[in-house]
């Protein structure tokens, strides 16, 4: 007989990638207008990214109403033109714009998620 577990009340529904718009080719950067604007690249493939959806997705879903969000899945993206900028096909990353002008590439897991945590701390 198996068990499960009692909650009181309703759980919000954990976000994904698949909650926020992909930018699919590098042209549709051209979207970017927001102040300062936040973009996740990730593979669906790599396990750090697959480990890290539902913490960055939660960060990302936070950020979301002060922050332009966009999602890049790297195979999709693959060949698909190339950026303004330099390009670096390392996952998980984020690329951060500001005044629609490319800023800086983040990279690596650690990186990821204590930028976007210091992001919502500054929003307190």
């Amino acid at each position: 007989m198996m068990l499960g577990a009692c909650t009181n009340g309703l759980q919000e529904p954990k976000a994904s990638y698949d909650d926020f718009e992909h930018i699919e080719h590098w042209d549709d950067l051209s979207r970017v207008e927001g102040e300062f604007t936040i973009i996740y690249y990730y593979s669906p493939f790599c396990d750090i990214c697959i480990n890290l959806e539902d913490e960055v997705s939660g960060y990302l879903k936070t950020l979301s109403d002060s922050v332009e969000i966009f999602l890049i899945d790297s195979g999709k993206i693959y060949e698909q033109g190339s950026p303004d900028f330099e390009y670096r096909e390392t996952v998980p990353a984020l690329i951060i714009f500001e005044d629609t002008e490319f800023q800086e590439w983040i990279i690596g897991s650690r990186n990821v998620t204590d930028y976007l945590q210091d992001q919502i701390n500054q929003m307190d």
